[in-house]
């Protein structure tokens, strides 16, 4: 005697549930993980060869929106003028807490772009 075999199904795989359970994991792993601790960037600052910093001829100063140099605030397209007049090819920068980043951005786009490299340095007080 001879058996027919009926012929087998093939189990249809659930692709919602398991597509659930990897959004479900994704949440909890973003929601578990602790972000990194922000990493600082430090600076060197120029200095001679017995430690002590090095005076500067050149050396801006960004308060605020303003640029000084010389004893007077510069706009920053005269100062420009003037660096390029006095043949300048690198100068020294610093900044004070109260400068805003755009306007350092916006003082190394405006020298780099006139071929004069600058050099980050401390604000005199």
């Amino acid at each position: 005697m001879r058996l027919e075999r009926t012929p087998r199904r093939r189990a249809a795989l659930a692709l919602t549930a398991l597509v659930d359970v990897v959004f479900i994991l994704l949440f909890f792993f973003m929601l578990a993980a602790r972000p990194a601790p922000a990493q600082l960037l430090e600076l060197q600052l120029a200095q001679s060869a017995d430690g002590t910093a090095t005076p500067a001829p050149r050396t801006l100063v960004l308060r605020g929106a303003q640029v000084r140099w010389s004893g007077r605030d510069w706009p920053l397209v005269e100062l420009v003028a003037q660096l390029r007049a006095a043949k300048a090819t690198s100068v020294e920068l610093g900044a004070d807490p109260e400068a805003a980043l755009q306007d350092l951005l916006r003082v190394f786009d405006a020298l780099g772009a006139a071929g004069i490299r600058v050099q980050i340095v401390s604000a005199p007080a």
